[in-house]
């Protein structure tokens, strides 16, 4: 199983390497740019988080999680007629199902990914309706609310990688479409947890969870 240090190397040197490739692909391309921007209502379920003892791996608690909705705006150039870039900035809500008993109110990640994107455009217009599928790569950042970590443990805002897949269809008319998207997404976050009259720990925290999103596209 790989340690959470080991993840967030190989998920940094996976965003940096697939970062250049793509930037390479974009300075070398001679065709027009495409622009869009996108915005997606996601729901995700079906979840877990593993949080892991940095100074102890083997020491893992698991715990479902709760349904989690977010919004997110993506910005992209279609490069070539099946191969676009993008950035996304997106907000989601999360909590664990243990919450329930304390009436707590979701944390919120803050994700800004990279979005290398394949598409099988039905149409020589690189706009045209499309089958589109690609990875998620960026970094995220998970904000606990004050009561959720009183209850829990005193830890610290958590930062780190995020990485997922995704794929949908989109249908366009005009200058204006929807798009119906799954993907899978995996954070890494490690957060510091001060326990009294010990040293403090730093605690990775693994989500994974599966979701589904409803968009608005138009090109610009």
């Amino acid at each position: 199983m790989i340690k959470p240090t080991t993840a967030h190397a190989w998920l940094t040197w996976v965003v940096a390497g697939i970062a250049v490739v793509a930037i390479a692909l974009a300075a070398s391309s001679a065709s027009a740019d495409e622009g869009r921007w996108t915005l997606r209502a996601d729901v995700g379920f079906l979840g877990h988080s593993e949080i892991v003892d940095e100074s102890n791996p083997d020491d893992r608690v698991y715990r479902d999680l709760d349904e989690s909705f977010g919004m997110a705006a993506t910005f992209e150039h279609i490069r070539y007629r099946h191969f676009a870039l993008g950035w996304q900035f997106g907000v989601h809500g999360w909590r664990p199902e243990s919450a329930d008993d304390y009436d707590l109110r979701r944390n919120v990640f803050v994700d800004v990914d990279f979005l290398p994107t394949l598409r099988l455009p039905f149409g020589p217009d690189p706009n045209a309706s499309a089958f589109y599928a690609g990875p998620v790569l960026g970094f995220t950042g998970s904000f606990l609310r004050e009561r959720y970590r009183s209850a829990f443990a005193s830890a610290s805002h958590g930062f780190g990688l995020h990485a997922g897949l995704r794929a949908g269809f989109e249908i366009m008319v005009r200058r204006g479409g929807i798009l119906a998207e799954v993907g899978y997404d995996v954070r890494v976050t490690r957060h510091r947890v001060d326990r009294p009259l010990f040293n403090d720990d730093v605690v990775a925290v693994i989500f994974r969870q599966p979701r589904v999103g409803l968009a608005f596209v138009a090109p610009f």
